[in-house]
């Protein structure tokens, strides 16, 4: 955080989604993704900060053809689609990065939507998982470099955690290539670590563009005066652009009070997972 210098509520922002609420074993082929949506944060008149998990409780029923519905604009949006992904995962025991990237074809969105991915403790966790499995086998690690994440191992055997070698050959069988029980050197060992952390990676890259590649509703309802918050759920019906019982996520609430009425502007917008 300190090399980037960024506004605080970006940083919020990136650490609200679900590749940072979850552990990775949930973002993993077969673990199921305990906050599958991003948290929502924001100041209130008290000066009060909120970061809270999207409740699927319904706060408001609205009808937009009922008397005191004021205005609507809600339409389809690839406002913050995202159908291909850069990701990433750390750096390997030689201090060279591990980038790869994920492009989601199921897209509605034709036009490519990028984005790059942070997710640099993936080679800790793996090598965590192998150290740990040294530990069990009685084998020890150099201790030349000050990092415990760039040491190989003294012997150089490698007999993989499970989870370890796992990911390596489940990302050659993305790619064709014949699967691995053992490695021979260091480098042999340190490219079986970059296939693990390009599958941790690309599992997890999976599940954003699965979440955010397709179109979703957005845009704002005006009402008489309401009390709501940021975070609550509405569920909208609209005959006039075919909404049916649509739940929509309010991410901003504007008051506007005057000597005649006590008018209240919603920003809403489709939670990232919600199916038609």
């Amino acid at each position: 955080m300190s090399k980037i210098w960024k506004p605080i509520f970006e940083w919020v922002g990136e650490l609200s989604q679900t590749t940072s609420t979850n552990y990775l074993s949930e973002n993993q082929s077969g673990g199921t993704t305990y906050f599958n949506r991003t948290f929502l944060f924001w100041v209130d008149k008290d000066n009060a900060t909120h970061w809270v998990y999207p409740s699927d409780t319904v706060d408001l029923t609205i009808a937009l053809s009922e008397e005191g519905k004021r205005s609507f604009s809600l339409g389809k949006s690839v406002f913050d689609a995202v159908n291909f992904i850069i990701y990433n995962c750390g750096e390997d025991l030689y201090g060279n990065g591990i980038l790869h990237y994920i492009y989601d074809d199921r897209s509605e969105v034709k036009s490519l939507k990028m984005k790059y991915q942070p997710m640099i403790k993936i080679v800790q966790e793996l090598m965590d998982l192998d150290m740990k499995a040294d530990v069990d086998a009685g084998r020890t690690r150099e201790t030349t470099n000050q990092d415990i994440y760039k040491n190989f191992c003294v012997d150089g055997d490698y007999p993989f955690a499970p989870a370890f070698i796992d990911s390596t050959n489940a990302f050659k069988a993305r790619l064709g290539q014949s699967q691995i029980t053992e490695v021979a050197n260091d480098t042999a060992y340190n490219s079986a670590l970059r296939d693990a952390a390009k599958e941790k990676g690309y599992l997890a890259a999976e599940k954003i563009t699965t979440n955010r590649a397709g179109l979703r509703w957005k845009g704002q309802i005006a009402l008489k005066g309401t009390h709501l918050n940021p975070g609550d759920l509405v569920q909208v019906t609209n005959p006039f652009v075919g909404l049916q019982s649509q739940l929509l996520r309010v991410k901003e609430v504007t008051h506007n009070i005057n000597r005649n009425a006590w008018e209240t502007t919603l920003n809403v917008e489709e939670d990232e997972n919600r199916s038609e």
